[in-house]
């Protein structure tokens, strides 16, 4: 415990990198004294039970144990086919004591994919690489063999990973209307947009948050999806193709 607190400043608000449903990220430094070579920047994930309730009236249909899921986080990332692939994280410890649930990443992130998308600091292309690098790794966490059971951007959270914590997405408070896309005007300039493109994310997107399970598609439906994008097929090295 006191190694993470030195790591972190104390989980000082300015290492604080953001918050996920029942977790806190922080910067952390590994510092010289542990190390042969120069400060080794980490990133330590806690599991935070204010966030729980503070925001129990908003999650009342929410509910996770912190203690399995650490366990199950861990198991999950020291199998040889988790570590492998590209999108991710690689752990290099964990505490899992009383008051403090914690895991520890070789991760040194510019920031959040959350904090970047709504300020406004991603591009077209960007977003499209992002959203292809998740799929992904979803498609991995999803497959139905579980090779991890068998004893570019990098998913952080798994407390989604063996049946959710939610007991149905709530679908958006609009009308969509088919052909239309659902996507920020300032985005439509950006090199590599096309209104094809936009309009099947935004299909895809609506069949994601379906209330019954069998109209969702699967991850690898959706990384085909994505695949097919103009935007990658035309600009495939700028999107980790």
């Amino acid at each position: 415990m006191e190694e993470l607190a030195d790591t972190t400043d104390n989980f000082s608000e300015k290492n604080l990198i953001g918050e996920t449903l029942f977790t806190k990220l922080y910067r952390g430094t590994i510092g010289q004294d542990w190390l042969p070579f120069e400060d080794w920047v980490v990133t330590v994930k806690i599991w935070d039970y204010t966030l729980q309730s503070d925001k129990a009236g908003f999650l009342s249909s929410c509910y996770l144990n912190t203690n399995e899921s650490l366990k199950e986080e861990v198991m999950f990332l020291t199998q040889p086919s988790a570590k492998q692939h590209p999108n991710v994280v690689n752990l290099l410890g964990y505490c899992n004591r009383r008051y403090l649930e914690a895991v520890v990443y070789d991760l040194n992130p510019l920031d959040i994919v959350h904090n970047l998308a709504t300020t406004g600091s991603l591009t077209w292309l960007q977003r499209i690489k992002v959203a292809l690098g998740f799929a992904r790794a979803l498609e991995f966490l999803h497959d139905p063999k579980k090779p991890y059971l068998d004893c570019n951007p990098k998913i952080f959270e798994f407390s989604t990973m063996s049946g959710g914590i939610l007991d149905g997405p709530e679908e958006g408070g609009f009308e969509y209307r088919p052909n239309r896309y659902l996507v920020h005007e300032s985005l439509v300039e950006d090199p590599g947009f096309y209104a094809s493109d936009g309009i099947m994310i935004t299909e895809l997107a609506m069949r994601c948050i379906q209330r019954e399970l069998d109209k969702r598609p699967t991850m690898k439906d959706v990384v085909k999806r994505l695949e097919g994008l103009q935007a990658v097929q035309l600009y495939g090295n700028v999107v980790g193709m």
